[in-house]
């Protein structure tokens, strides 16, 4: 009954030799060193990497960019524009407004300037950021009250004063709005034969950018029964390359004096480069109808882009009373 004893003994030393030959080796490997103790440190705050804004723009310039995707900045306000420096188109000075308004001066040297009307908001330029228009109204002590439609870029938060277009004297102002990067404009002006007081002629203008200045591109007025006088240009489309001598299509919902239309080239300058009248055909006398004529523009020299235009003028003073037109190029 001793021998298991005897034997469990031998098998636990030889199993401890064992274990002490494979746990500790006789070649002892280095020790890991000591562990080193890290202070933490605050991280410095990190900062957006800055965008570049949009470059100046001096004034009757545009620049049209595609818009960095990282581009931020604040958007115009109200106050900003009735506390901003504009140049005086009627006048051609600069002043300063406050609170929506500027004055100085006294008998022939008196001059006043105030924002009249609505405020609109909307992209002019194309770069992304909100600008504005603004109704801009300039009396010299005189019973003229000139109203103009002045464009403020966005530029890095601040308005900068990029053009302008005279509405007219003394008009009454319905509506203002930025549509698509042009400045639309309600109002009723001065038709042909109305008194310096009192404007009758209801119209909707359309005003786009040239490389220069603020056009007129599109008109549409109303007649004193309220019937609507407009003209939609169909052919050449724009941005469409037209030679020498170009097609140009087209409707109108009241037949034009004598079923006469008229047709204008002007460049970015507005420089009018071409004229000439077109036949209308219309469903009566003062129906709708259409025109297709071709217009002689061989005059104007390759490669210059202009604006063509279609024009229901006034036989009382020439006056436009609708107009369409597109922004093409000579080839």
């Amino acid at each position: 009954m001793q021998k298991p004893h005897l034997l469990l003994i031998v098998f636990a030393f030889a199993l401890g030799t064992l274990g002490c030959s494979l746990f500790n080796p006789t070649s002892p490997t280095p020790a890991p060193p000591a562990p080193t103790e890290v202070t933490p440190t605050k991280a410095a705050p990190t900062k957006p990497a800055p965008t570049k804004a949009p470059m100046a723009v001096p004034t009757g310039i545009r620049v049209l960019t595609a818009p960095p995707a990282t581009l931020t900045a604040a958007r115009l306000t109200s106050e900003q524009l009735k506390n901003a420096e504009y140049h005086l188109p009627e006048y051609t000075r600069t002043v300063k407004l406050v609170n929506g308004s500027y004055e100085s001066g006294s008998g022939a040297d008196y001059i006043s300037a105030i924002l009249v009307g609505p405020i609109a908001f909307g992209d002019l330029n194309g770069d992304g950021l909100e600008d504005a228009a603004v109704l801009l109204a300039e009396n010299g002590g005189g019973s003229g009250v000139f109203v103009s439609v002045v464009a403020m870029l966005n530029q890095d938060g601040q308005p900068v004063q990029s053009g302008s277009v005279l509405v007219d004297d003394r008009p009454k102002i319905d509506n203002l709005s930025i549509e698509n990067g042009q400045i639309v404009v309600t109002a009723t002006v001065h038709g042909p034969s109305d008194p310096g007081c009192c404007p009758n002629l209801p119209v909707v203008r359309t005003f786009a950018w040239t490389p220069f200045n603020w056009v007129m591109v599109r008109l549409v007025s109303k007649t004193p029964t309220g019937a609507e006088r407009s003209i939609r240009l169909d052919q050449p489309t724009p941005g469409a390359e037209v030679s020498g001598s170009t097609r140009v299509q087209g409707t109108f919902t009241i037949s034009p004096f004598e079923n006469t239309l008229s047709y204008r080239a002007a460049d970015g300058h507005g420089y009018e480069l071409a004229k000439g009248s077109i036949p209308a055909r219309s469903d009566g006398v003062g129906g709708p109808g259409t025109f297709d004529a071709t217009v002689d523009l061989s005059g104007v020299p390759p490669g210059t882009q202009i604006w063509l235009e279609i024009v229901d003028v006034s036989p009382a003073n020439g006056w436009p009373l609708a107009l369409d037109s597109a922004l093409v190029t000579i080839k």
